[in-house]
């Protein structure tokens, strides 16, 4: 009876990691629709510029700012994590998204005065490529997780291997 469902894996080559199609292509779709919802969002900030001259305002400047460059170094970790297989870099994409991006967009979302259709078009776009992202992101991790184990058991496994021959060696 052969073994046809799982191949023995015999040496680190074996093991490969592919990355997850599903999270790059929303990522791709996410990295045009942040720089769009940029220029517009940055738009509608000039464009009401003298009525944001108050605390408020003030705070919508800075949770926008604070929104570009969240979406930048978000996406950023998330690229490197996915295509370059490093799971800090994906565990970094996974927490920025839910605790720092999805607030200050619902506090941008919200803060929209007067009939920016376009804006919040663009938003709820946003937040279904978020949870795109979210879930694909995590089976991805779930994936990388399971990735990292095998190729740690056979490296160990090389190991011993090793030292086992050197011992063998050295008595013989």
């Amino acid at each position: 009876m052969s073994n046809t469902k799982m191949p023995a894996k015999s040496s680190v080559e074996d093991i490969s990691y592919n990355a997850n199609l599903w999270l790059q292509a929303a990522m791709l779709i996410n990295v045009y629709m942040s720089l769009i919802w940029g220029i517009i969002y940055g738009c509608y900030i000039l464009y009401n510029l003298s009525e944001l001259q108050d605390f408020y305002g003030r705070a919508v400047m800075v949770a926008y700012i604070l929104s570009l460059l969240a979406e930048v170094y978000r996406l950023r970790a998330g690229y490197k994590g996915n295509l370059g297989a490093e799971i800090s870099e994906l565990s970094i994409f996974l927490v920025t998204t839910p605790l720092i991006q999805l607030p200050l967009l619902a506090f941008l979302f919200l803060s929209v005065r007067g009939d920016w259709t376009l804006i919040y078009l663009i938003i709820e776009l946003m937040f279904c490529l978020m949870l795109i992202e979210l879930i694909a992101g995590m089976w991805a991790w779930h994936i990388f997780a399971k990735h990292q184990n095998d190729l740690h058991k056979l490296k160990r496994q090389i190991a011993l291997q090793m030292r086992n021959a050197k011992k063998e060696s050295a008595n013989a």
